[in-house]
């Protein structure tokens, strides 16, 4: 089997959802729903698996009609950036005594995607966010490129290199994690409107329970959205905010939207 490792969300099947009515005739609704998959072709990554636009400004991840955000700049003379990130690293070392800054921030802890070698890496930068919330200011968000909505049904989650190491040993400023500690991804979606639906809340590590393998998410609960958003939040906060690295891996995306109403 060819295995394929570029960043596409592909549509996989269409499906009619029969209505409940009974009516026979009764215009029916037909749906495309879309898997996000991988492939090389059409993105570079450097020798340690990073993704070779990490840091070009005015570059995000565009995937067959959907945009996932990403910004790159500097600041106070250093190369920074916030987004997402295609990543096929597979190093899964702990640099807790050398620093995980800058050459190890797109390492998730499985050291693979759950469905292959590359995966996306989310970094939210709160700092970079406008005073209101909402698709438009968030640094982590996801939408189609021509504006249409869609309906998220899953995603699968697991924990950085840098997030998990942080919270098992407690260096580079973070505290180590013990029982009533947590970090958690929240996952809200935008309607049409500009109405908030979510959050839907993924727990990274909670005491001393740390998430290393892909978790299945289900995003049912978002409804029908212009785009979907991320924040995150940590019980180890600090003067200037989270102390615990704000990194988060995702993979297998599934959704699906609303092709056209058929007349029988």
């Amino acid at each position: 089997m060819k295995k394929y490792f570029y960043l596409a969300i592909v549509a996989m099947m269409a499906m009619a959802v029969t209505s409940c009515g009974d009516d026979p005739d009764e215009p029916q609704p037909a749906y495309e729903v879309f898997q996000l998959t991988l492939d090389d072709e059409n993105i570079d990554y450097d020798a340690n698996g990073a993704w070779a636009d990490l840091y070009t400004p005015d570059t995000k991840v565009n995937a067959d009609g959907y945009v996932f955000s990403h910004y790159a700049g500097e600041s106070y003379g250093y190369k920074v950036w916030n987004g997402f990130a295609p990543s096929k690293s597979d190093d899964v070392d702990d640099y807790s005594s050398t620093g995980f800054f800058p050459d190890h921030q797109v390492d998730a802890i499985t050291g693979k995607g759950a469905n292959g070698a590359a995966y996306l890496v989310g970094y939210w930068s709160p700092f970079d966010e406008g005073e209101e919330l909402n698709l438009e200011t968030a640094t982590l968000s996801i939408k189609r490129a021509d504006g249409d909505t869609f309906i998220p049904e899953s995603v699968k989650i697991t924990n950085t290199t840098w997030a998990y190491y942080s919270n098992l040993n407690g260096t580079g400023g973070c505290k180590k994690f013990v029982e009533g500690d947590e970090f958690v991804l929240n996952i809200y979606g935008q309607d049409e409107l500009g109405e908030k639906h979510g959050p839907v809340k993924v727990t990274l590590a909670a005491g001393e329970d740390f998430l290393k393998t892909w978790k299945t998410v289900d995003l049912s609960s978002l409804g029908e959205v212009e785009g979907i958003y991320f924040t995150m939040s940590s019980t180890d906060v600090g003067q200037f905010g989270i102390n615990t690295p704000t990194y988060f891996a995702l993979d297998d995306l599934r959704s699906m939207r609303l092709v056209e109403v058929n007349a029988k």
